[in-house]
């Protein structure tokens, strides 16, 4: 498995647009090691604060069994040194290394895509 184990805990009473927020309580760590390439990999800190799953609520339920990826992008999307277009790649890239079907990788990564196209992150 590319993932560390996801250890978080609800903050009560803190919400982001109405959904509840956790906090890490251990480092989530993401590594790569693709055969005849490089490893790469981010580690997500101890107390970075997530909703899980940024994205509308139509979409929230493509990623609810497998929140890392969902962790790893809002991570990726509020560091300094990540494009925008980086983090939805990287986004992808963890669900498939997560096994995530292939039509909810599509269509998870697409919604992304989409929201950063509206919102000018792109």
């Amino acid at each position: 498995m590319p993932f560390t184990t996801l250890l978080q805990k609800q903050l009560t009473g803190t919400t982001i647009y109405g959904r509840p927020v956790y906090r890490l309580t251990d480092a989530l760590v993401f590594e790569v090691h693709k055969p005849g390439a490089l490893g790469y990999g981010t580690v997500v800190p101890v107390d970075f604060e997530t909703d899980l799953a940024s994205a509308p609520y139509g979409f929230r339920w493509l990623l609810k069994d497998w929140p890392e990826p969902a962790v790893l992008h809002d991570y990726l999307c509020k560091a300094l040194f990540c494009s925008r277009f980086f983090a939805d790649a990287m986004f992808r890239e963890a669900m498939a290394s997560e096994d995530v079907p292939l039509w909810r990788r599509v269509l998870a990564y697409y919604a992304v895509r989409c929201y950063a196209v509206i919102t000018r992150k792109a």
